[in-house]
């Protein structure tokens, strides 16, 4: 196993906030339970990421809430209008966004509709997963974030074998979804494997579990989403390489504060305020 191969976007001294990217955030739920953390901690680590502008679009009750919490992006209610006029270089779909009806609709407006390359997330796979149309190939470029129990659902929807524990069967089930697909995989746990259907398969070698905590893969998914956006500013639209440098800096921030603070009892909010710090250090190496 070795590093991904790919350095963190460069930053021009002169650089605008615009040249940096911005990242859309889909999720957020109202009802029956409020789920209002997960697009929040996806929006904190985009913006960590150095993303220059992160719009949160969650449900429009909890607008505020969410801009109170995170108060440097701006929001929007949800809804497939809004999506429609959502200007952004690259999106993230899926963080506690429930499983209703408007949720299957965000979905397949998604998937069905060229524009800005989106990292599906959380309950936009669990989404897919109960799907009876086929949504693949999808009309934009698309990365898949499940971990191994979202993995399960998709494969049994979609004929794929199951990703078990060892090396080989998860790096086995990560190409066999990427090619189904179409999509770059990012198959999460320990030693998190990345899969293309073209450009072959990585597992990262950084993090632990220190990782193991709630929120940890919202952080991953708005990391993915500002790789995804500032590396579309510069012109570089391919996913794979973004992808495997958003695990590697989410794995290298577990390893960070493992290293400086305590082994255990890591928040998610604090997991993002690491990514500044490894970000420079990488951009060095």
């Amino acid at each position: 196993m070795t590093g991904p191969g790919v350095a963190p976007p460069p930053r021009p001294h002169d650089g605008h906030k615009h040249d940096f990217g911005r990242v859309g955030i889909i999720g957020g739920c109202a009802e029956p339970d409020v789920m209002l953390g997960a697009p929040v901690l996806a929006g904190r680590s985009a913006l960590r990421a150095g993303s220059g502008g992160v719009v949160l679009m969650v449900p429009e009750c909890l607008v505020q809430a969410a801009l109170t919490m995170l108060p440097e992006a701006t929001g929007m209610p949800l809804g497939i209008e809004g999506m429609m006029a959502l200007c952004v270089d690259a999106m993230v779909v899926g963080p506690g966004l429930g499983l209703g009806s408007e949720t299957r609709a965000i979905v397949q407006h998604v998937l069905g509709t060229s524009g800005a390359s989106a990292v599906v997330d959380a309950d936009a796979l669990n989404t897919i997963a109960t799907m009876a149309d086929d949504p693949w190939p999808a009309s934009r470029q698309t990365v898949l974030t499940p971990h191994p129990g979202e993995y399960a659902r998709l494969a049994k929807r979609l004929g794929l074998p199951n990703s078990g524990t060892g090396r080989k069967e998860r790096h086995n089930a990560a190409i066999a979804l990427a090619k189904r697909t179409g999509a770059v995989v990012v198959l999460k746990g320990f030693q998190t494997v990345v899969a293309s259907p073209d450009d072959g398969v990585w597992t990262c070698a950084t993090g632990g579990n220190t990782l193991a905590v709630p929120g940890s893969g919202d952080v991953l998914a708005g990391l993915l989403g500002a790789m995804i956006a500032a590396r579309t500013r510069q012109g570089e639209l391919g996913v794979f390489d973004a992808a495997k440098l958003a695990v590697h800096i989410h794995g290298l921030a577990g390893d960070r504060y493992a290293a400086t603070v305590a082994r255990r009892g890591m928040l998610a909010r604090e997991l993002a305020d690491q990514i500044p710090a490894i970000l420079d250090q990488e951009a060095l190496a």
